[in-house]
């Protein structure tokens, strides 16, 4: 895999939280957050039942 470079995320003047709910395969999660820190995102909320 690639290699961290310690690039600080952008500053953003919006929030944006990513919510997955209930995800079925762990494989997806990783994605989003993979996509999630390529676009500057940093609040993710994984949802599921009680």
């Amino acid at each position: 895999m690639g290699e961290n470079l310690n690039i600080p995320l952008p500053v953003r003047s919006s929030q944006l939280i990513v919510v997955l709910i209930e995800p079925e395969i762990q494989g997806n999660v990783g994605a989003v957050a993979r996509a999630m820190l390529n676009f500057g995102f940093d609040e993710l909320r994984i949802i599921s039942k009680i």
